[in-house]
């Protein structure tokens, strides 16, 4: 198999922050980093790359903080949410740079886990925990959920469907339940997915029934929600897959996993994968230590693509789609026919001219 090894677009390195957690915002221009001492805005600009952080906020914790998230929806584009022990805190970021927190999040009796904004309704969030549940919060009214979500098992992922807005994803060890927040009785579907803890979730951009998880157990599988008693699609690894999510264009998907067999060490942790049809076909590597978060930039030009990615290296780094593999994911520009030839220059600066055979 030909894999190409590729570098990032631009890189900037916060040691200082010790940052745990991640987000980009709507606009796509600027990125929240959450460490236990500060909270900082760094304004994404190729113009300028010194790096320099926008503001600084002080955040005094005795936890990490477990995630974030910055809502994607124009309404609430001001909003973000960071979990941290047994609670999340949403902030508001208003004129002036200034970062407030509009209200906490207090239901769950065990750490939280995941957190998710619904895709439509701003003031709509999810959030889960270890403790079993799966809370839905209007932050019009923070005081308690407006819908609890109860399994036997803790709740590790908790993610809305990308285009069925009443449907909601929950993982609980190696199982997913498929839930209408609107009857939330009981699942819609039980789906028994992996012999080991699921790590991620994430829906399909085009196609409602579809999924895919990742786990410890080395595996990636598709499943049609409505056909859920066997996978479509199984991608077999040599490494516990920590996230996979798919393209927004086309039929690709990227994986972050803990090791990466063969590769030496330093580079096992940090190498990002992107996969066509259950093939490995790309390996973005840059990162020398474990990937912590990787969200593709919001509101970039089709041809454009990006992805955003933060490390335990503590570097923040860009990443651009070359057209290249854009088609290699059944995805065609308009005026592709008129780009070959000029992207064969570009190719080498996408690319590091090395084909691994493996």
């Amino acid at each position: 198999m030909s894999v190409h090894w590729s570098s990032e677009l631009m890189k900037w390195e916060y040691r200082d922050l010790q940052a745990t957690a991640m987000t980009v915002d709507y606009s796509g221009n600027n990125v929240l980093l959450v460490g236990r001492r500060w909270l900082a805005i760094k304004q994404l600009s190729f113009d300028d790359d010194s790096g320099d952080i926008i503001k600084k906020y002080p955040r005094h914790s005795k936890y990490d903080a477990a995630g974030a998230e910055w809502c994607q929806s124009y309404p609430g584009q001001k909003l973000c949410a960071i979990a941290s022990n047994q609670r999340v805190d949403v902030y508001e970021w208003r004129s002036g740079n200034d970062l407030t927190c509009i209200c906490s999040l207090k239901g769950h009796t065990r750490v939280v886990s995941d957190t998710h904004f619904h895709r439509q309704e701003h003031n709509l969030i999810a959030t889960c925990s270890i403790d079993t549940y799966t809370h839905m919060w209007d932050l019009r009214d923070s005081r308690k959920p407006v819908v609890s979500l109860c399994a036997v098992a803790g709740t590790s992922q908790v993610q809305w469907n990308k285009v069925a807005s009443h449907i909601v994803a929950t993982a609980h060890d190696g199982d997913i339940r498929i839930w209408d927040y609107r009857k939330n009785s009981a699942p819609l579907h039980y789906i028994s997915a992996h012999l080991c803890k699921i790590h991620g979730v994430d829906w399909s951009p085009h196609h409602e029934y579809q999924l895919v998880t990742s786990s410890h157990d080395g595996s990636i599988k598709y499943f049609d929600i409505n056909n859920a008693r066997r996978p479509e699609n199984v991608i077999m690894t040599n490494f516990p897959v920590w996230r996979a999510i798919y393209t927004p264009f086309g039929s690709g998907l990227l994986t972050i996993g803990v090791g990466w067999g063969g590769l030496p060490r330093v580079e096992q942790a940090g190498v990002i994968g992107i996969w066509i049809e259950g093939t490995l076909t790309h390996r973005l590597v840059g990162h020398t230590d474990t990937v912590q978060t990787m969200v593709w930039r919001p509101n970039t030009h089709p041809s454009n693509y990006q992805l955003i990615t933060w490390g335990r290296d503590q570097t923040l780094r860009i990443w651009n789609m070359h057209p290249s593999l854009l088609k290699m994911c059944s995805h065609f520009l308009p005026d592709d026919s008129d780009m070959d030839e000029d992207n064969i220059s570009d190719e080498q600066n996408y690319s590091q001219n090395t084909n691994i055979n493996r």
